[in-house]
């Protein structure tokens, strides 16, 4: 029986899952995101972790730490969606899991966090579900986000989805820092698409997930800490490159018919307005940095119409020579 004081009790046994965490150079947050997962309340979970080809020191460290967690070395940087993707096929070759709980390294979760997850998914069965993401200082940060569908901007729900009366409410795309995804789903709507290689790579799950039936749904009791970006560095140059590119992406595929004509239309005329702000900004500040960002900008609008996906080519947006 699993059981929770805000809600009534699910009876039968606890389905099995398998928790699964990706890291790259970053053992530090990866050991205390652990360390956090080994409080928690719900019992029948194995942890999996996928080093994305640190070479330096994280998969040694984590294996030395945490001997029980099945670690996956990938034999190169595969990005958040390939990376993910070697843990989800593993999970899925070795049959024994009910659901795969997807967890960014740099979240901290709560001790009944996963119980509230899985509580939901047996109430709504055939969705992928998401909890309340907070700030590490407490506050909130989002539940669920959505796409315009003028200008492919990507916007969140707001904190009303926390409250009781939200129990279960469906949102258009969970974040992929912390997702409940039924192994049944997985099977159903396939592995990430790797294309996206970093960003968006979740919504575009989503979306594909709600074209075979599935819902996404906010579990509000269910909490973690988030500190976001930390390791990617939010304000870096690549991080807008993926995220412009990988924003288009997205829009045009799910833009369809006669609506989504005009829809591509004013995402190109918007996104070209931007630029030319971008471009501007950048002139008159004079600043190298918002020279890149525009640059990053720049280059991520050609590669999409040019039809370049997976990992950023272009060298000079890496912080460092061994990206």
């Amino acid at each position: 029986m699993m059981s929770s004081p805000s809600h009534e009790p699910i009876e039968g046994p606890l389905p099995r899952v398998a928790v699964l965490v990706l890291n790259y150079k970053n053992a530090s947050d990866t050991l205390a995101c652990l360390d956090a997962l080994a409080s928690q309340d719900y019992a029948d979970t194995e942890v999996w972790v996928v080093d994305n080809d640190s070479q330096d020191g994280s998969a040694e460290a984590i294996a030395q730490a945490y001997p029980d967690c099945h670690l996956i070395q990938a034999p190169d940087n595969l990005g958040f969606s390939g990376g993910n993707n070697l843990g989800f096929q593993a999970i899925l070759d070795s049959g024994r899991f009910e659901y795969v709980w997807l967890l960014n390294n740099d979240t901290m979760v709560r001790r009944d966090c996963l119980t509230e997850l899985v509580w939901m998914a047996k109430t709504y069965p055939n969705s992928i579900i998401g909890p309340v993401i907070l700030n590490p200082d407490g506050s909130f940060q989002r539940v669920g986000t959505y796409m315009t569908h003028w200008t492919g901007a990507v916007r969140h729900y707001g904190d009303a989805f926390v409250r009781p009366a939200g129990e279960g409410r469906c949102v258009e795309a969970l974040s992929g820092c912390a997702m409940l995804i039924p192994v049944e789903v997985l099977k159903t709507v396939g592995l990430w698409t790797e294309a996206y290689f970093l960003y968006f790579e979740d919504t575009d799950y989503c979306l594909r997930a709600a074209r075979a039936g599935v819902t996404c749904r906010i579990a509000p009791r269910a909490r973690l800490l988030h500190k976001e970006g930390a390791t990617t560095g939010r304000a870096k140059p690549l991080v807008t490159y993926y995220y412009q590119r990988n924003r288009l992406m997205v829009f045009y595929e799910r833009s369809a018919g006669l609506a989504g004509v005009f829809e591509r239309a004013f995402c190109w005329l918007y996104t070209h307005w931007r630029l030319v702000r971008s471009r501007i900004k950048s002139w008159r500040s004079g600043q190298a940095d918002l020279q890149l960002h525009h640059r990053a900008f720049e280059l991520a609008v050609k590669d999409f119409y040019r039809g370049v996906t997976g990992k950023c080519p272009h060298q000079d947006l890496y912080p460092n020579p061994n990206p």
